[in-house]
């Protein structure tokens, strides 16, 4: 079922035991995905203020000199 190779690290017997519980779920046809409650905010409507602070984070100061720091400006 587990397939092991040198680029793979290996597998703890907790997440060995979800993978099994997770695929008789789906064998048996009772896995349930899961699904956002109806109060979450779509991303789409997000996006704008992740947008902003993420250029408020590039124009910042200290982002400015972690650049410069490690060469990249």
């Amino acid at each position: 079922m587990f397939v092991r190779s040198a680029s793979n690290p290996s597998l703890d017997e907790t997440t060995r035991e979800s993978a099994r519980r997770v695929m008789t779920s789906l064998i048996r046809g009772t896995y349930q995905e899961h699904v956002l409650s109806n109060g979450s905010v779509p991303f789409t409507v997000k996006q704008s203020d992740y947008l902003a602070g993420y250029c408020r984070m590039l124009k910042s100061l200290n982002y400015r000199h972690i650049m410069t720091c490690e060469g990249e400006q």
